[in-house]
């Protein structure tokens, strides 16, 4: 008997949407709860933003990972397959996303500010959404 070894990049591509909503779901009451404005967010809507920026770090995440291009496209359409199978706007939702991280991340990063302190950058541009 063989014993396969699981490739760990493959298992997260396969598991990363459903785990990425699990997260938004369970995550909606606690964050409520420290910041009441968000029970103005319907749940849906919060699940699904929650859901896609979730994919959307894991991706990039992935890309710095600096992998063989060909097994990070094989990754990544394991996980485009699985955003579009839990909710049809999955893909645009991650495109969305994309297009506002790119856009936000070249705008601080033309301040001054972020020139002399760049490791905060990213994050800023993910958390300006």
């Amino acid at each position: 008997m063989h014993s396969r070894i699981q490739d760990p990049l493959l298992q997260t591509a396969e598991q990363l949407v459903d785990a990425a909503s699990i997260f938004a779901v369970g995550s909606y009451t606690q964050i409520a709860n420290l910041l009441p404005l968000v029970n103005d967010i319907k749940t849906e809507q919060w699940d699904f933003v929650v859901t896609v920026a979730g994919v959307f770090t894991s991706a990039t995440r992935l890309n710095n990972l600096k992998i063989p291009e060909e097994r990070e496209e094989q990754l990544m359409e394991i996980v485009a397959s699985r955003l579009s199978e839990w909710n049809p706007d999955g893909i645009a939702g991650f495109e969305d996303c994309k297009d506002f991280f790119d856009h936000t991340y070249n705008a601080l990063a033309s301040l001054k500010e972020y020139k002399q302190e760049p490791q905060f950058l990213a994050s800023d541009a993910v958390g300006a959404g």
